[in-house]
């Protein structure tokens, strides 16, 4: 999965990856990530990472 985004935030509660998107019409929620599914985001597009390695 790729997500194109501005800001992605570690929320350690829901051992997630929430991903925001800026754009003309404001900010919002691009997507949620959890678990074992990799997940890359601007401004990283190369580094492809699953939420679930981060909690151990």
């Amino acid at each position: 999965m790729r997500v194109s985004s501005d800001l992605a935030r570690l929320d350690p509660d829901s051992r997630s990856v929430e991903v925001y998107a800026l754009g003309e019409g404001g900010d919002g929620l691009a997507g949620r990530i959890v678990g074992d599914t990799r997940v890359s985001a601007e401004p990283f597009p190369d580094l492809a990472l699953a939420p679930a390695a981060l909690w151990v």
